[in-house]
């Protein structure tokens, strides 16, 4: 065989040129084309675990860059996954809410989002007032299955595949939990959060915060729950002029609703510890471990801020919990003034 400075100096090769290689398997020699050894690389390609299969140096890139969603890999950590905007995953939002009723959640993973803008008017019964949202920017992050035959009746007791939604940010508008610390909207409730201003702020069907959460491209598919207003839930019973929680019963949470204390943290620190005030006692997913979905600024990509929680404070008939702006669980009058709401709703299917 010649050496290599006997071969021609061709500059450009064809798909039909050839190669000359030995086979480790046999011993054997064998010619291929240039096209064979490229339909062999797009095969090693397209079997990459990386969801940029366009070359081996984007998958190298993919792999080497942030991280980011890989079937095959454990659930990211929540303290480094950025999330996919789903928008750019799914053509519509009746394909992604088709694959969730569907339960098929492989395109899906803890911490990815859907961007809502929300523009209109809602009341503040707390202030009794008229607030506006222009061009309100949500980053909806989803939890798989959080609640998974949680309830007493309905179709996520039931076991129907869905997704909790929570947003990056808070509302940019504060909002208090009651118009007077110890003022209820409705006194005839038996539980805190049923009873405020702040729940009918947000789940008022006439000109609650909810119409026009349901009139945004996600509306159509969140989950009313089995009577019209929301997931049914474990909630404390604790009435008015109650300072500790009595007992627990199973009510209609709200279409719009907040955690409690529990499902931000994973435990009680001001709200009563034990099960008559933690019916929904585990916590969010997003929650475990970091706060870097905990800590939430005012409005969308704003400065840290303060947000309630739906527990009241223990030992307390004005006091409720909310997340403090520097990253730990704090309570206050429930009038307080300079506390932000996060916005919280399933999708799930209702038929």
């Amino acid at each position: 065989m010649g050496t290599i400075n006997t071969f021609g100096n061709k500059q450009t090769p064809v798909l039909a040129d050839k190669l000359h290689l030995w086979s480790t398997g046999d011993g054997t020699d064998m010619n291929i084309s240039l096209e064979q050894l490229r339909d062999l690389m797009i095969g090693v390609l397209g079997s990459l675990d990386t969801t940029d299969k366009a070359s081996i140096v984007a998958a190298i890139n993919e792999l080497n860059g942030p991280v980011k969603y890989s079937a095959s890999l454990p659930k990211p950590h929540n303290g480094l996954y950025d999330g996919r905007n789903l928008k750019n995953v799914f053509a519509s939002a009746a394909d992604f809410a088709a694959a969730v009723f569907a339960g098929d959640f492989s395109q899906i993973e803890d911490g990815d989002y859907w961007p809502i803008t929300i523009s209109g008017n809602f009341k503040d019964y707390a202030s009794n007032s008229t607030k506006t949202l222009t061009n309100a920017v949500f980053k909806m992050e989803f939890m798989v299955n959080p609640y998974f035959r949680y309830g007493d009746s309905g179709k996520i007791a039931d076991g129907v595949p869905h997704l909790l939604a929570v947003a990056r940010d808070l509302i940019p508008i504060l909002l208090q939990f009651r118009s007077a610390n110890e003022t209820w909207y409705d006194e005839t409730e038996q539980q805190p959060w049923t009873g405020s201003h702040l729940y009918q702020t947000l789940n008022n069907p006439s000109d609650g915060l909810v119409k026009l959460i349901q009139a945004s491209e996600l509306g159509p598919y969140i989950h009313t729950g089995p009577n019209g207003k929301g997931m049914r839930s474990l909630m404390e019973t604790k009435a008015k002029t109650a300072a500790s929680a009595t007992g627990w019963g199973w009510k209609d949470r709200g279409i719009l609703f907040l955690p409690t204390e529990k499902e931000v943290w994973g435990n009680a620190t001001f709200s009563k510890g034990d099960g008559s005030a933690q019916g929904a006692a585990l916590q969010w997913p997003l929650f475990v471990g970091n706060r870097r979905h905990i800590s939430k600024g005012l409005g969308d990509g704003g400065s840290r801020y303060n947000w309630w929680c739906e527990s009241s404070a223990e030992g307390s008939t004005a006091d409720i919990t909310y997340v403090g702006g520097n990253g730990f669980p704090r309570y206050s009058g429930a009038a307080y003034t300079h506390i932000g709401v996060p916005l919280c709703f399933l999708i799930a299917a209702n038929a």
